[in-house]
């Protein structure tokens, strides 16, 4: 007799794996070439609350591990797309109109946020009345 997977029994999906880390650095490389951006390196970081970020000190895209290994392929790829938007425009312009319009010229979605949950909060705060937990 074959062992069971519990979770088939109430139709909760299978967790997705892991995705290698080198695959979104790499893919980070490719579009950073094609849009221009010489010079510039791509590290992974252990942020929790953000996904990605552009240092134009050090001329630097780093994305966050913890997202990347749980966000699907096409918002990795928006993200990445977000970040070369901010290095090609410059520290000047923010969330702007003309960080907005050069986002969506290299196929970004300029969305400013990401929605995805992907590490656990520190601390948790309930109203004792049960209205709501956040």
């Amino acid at each position: 007799m074959k062992p069971t997977d519990s979770r088939q029994d109430d139709n909760t999906p299978a967790p997705r794996p892991a995705r290698p880390l080198q695959q979104a650095l790499d893919m980070a490389a490719v579009l950073m070439v094609e849009h221009g951006l010489q010079g510039w390196s791509v590290t992974l970081d252990h942020a929790r609350r953000r996904a990605g970020q552009c240092d134009y000190t050090n001329k630097r895209i780093s994305l966050s591990r913890h997202y990347v290994r749980h966000a699907e392929d096409t918002h990795i790829r928006d993200t990445i797309l977000h970040e070369i938007a901010h290095a090609l425009v410059g520290p000047k312009h923010g969330h702007d109109a003309v960080w907005r319009q050069k986002a969506r010229e290299i196929g970004c979605t300029a969305n400013r946020c990401h929605t995805l949950s992907f590490a656990d909060a520190p601390w948790r705060m309930r109203c004792p009345n049960g209205c709501f937990e956040v």
